[in-house]
């Protein structure tokens, strides 16, 4: 695992961005995985900022979306769909056949899990996860358990995530969520792990003892071959 520290958000950014067209530039048609949240949108800014200078530079790459609530249509401000479908997809101009959501508003979870593997098994693995570090050291919608999952899954939100910023909001708590699993995570070819904020500092020091513990789910990253963590001072 490689670290890289940086004095504020705005440079964690800068280099996330940078690393990622990068990637682009060596595989036009590379397949990432897409976290939401505060740590990774001004990267996600910048990629847009890209775009407008070098129009089509985006147009071959897939997505996937990392999780979702459950209780939440792509049309609701608060799902991750949303904020996948107007921070990337849109200003990336990413072609709508190379995108997979998950269904938040669905009845039958087990129908978005199979959709998620198959799109996975079509495409082949990821080539690159864009991570948050959640508070509780969940990725995804992984949470801290007794064991790390495997592929795409319901997940019983913990207190802590229902109470998370996205939906913090709400009249409507999400109390599950759907989530790529921990081996399709691990399976991927490349991660960025972005962690900025003071909020992140006790799950960082947790994260930092290199222990591999499903308690802790982002612990899992210290058994990948090609993660790199980005960090902020104030997380640290």
């Amino acid at each position: 695992m490689k670290f890289h520290s940086f004095p504020n958000y705005e440079s964690v950014s800068q280099k996330a961005a940078q690393l990622i067209i990068a990637l682009i530039q060596t595989k036009p048609d590379v397949l990432i995985c897409i976290a939401t949240g505060n740590s990774p949108k001004r990267t996600y800014e910048l990629l847009s900022e890209y775009e407008k200078k070098h129009l089509g530079f985006f147009r071959n790459i897939s997505i996937i979306q990392l999780d979702e609530w459950i209780g939440l249509s792509e049309k609701d401000e608060s799902s991750c769909a949303h904020f996948i479908q107007h921070q990337i997809i849109t200003p990336l101009a990413i072609q709508s056949k190379n995108v997979f959501f998950f269904n938040g508003k669905t009845e039958k979870p087990k129908i978005e899990i199979e959709k998620a593997n198959q799109f996975l098994d079509n495409k082949g693995k990821i080539d690159l996860c864009i991570l948050g570090m959640g508070k509780n050291g969940h990725l995804g919608f992984n949470e801290p358990a007794s064991e790390f999952s495997r592929r795409t899954h319901l997940v019983s939100l913990e207190k802590e995530t229902q109470n998370h910023s996205m939906v913090g909001g709400l009249e409507f708590k999400p109390q599950f969520g759907i989530t790529l699993g921990m081996e399709d995570i691990l399976n991927s070819e490349k991660v960025i792990l972005i962690a900025t904020g003071e909020g992140k500092k006790k799950v960082f020091k947790q994260f930092s003892a290199q222990k591999i513990d499903p308690k802790i789910p982002v612990s899992a990253l210290w058994g990948h071959k090609d993660v790199i963590c980005m960090i902020d001072e104030s997380a640290f």
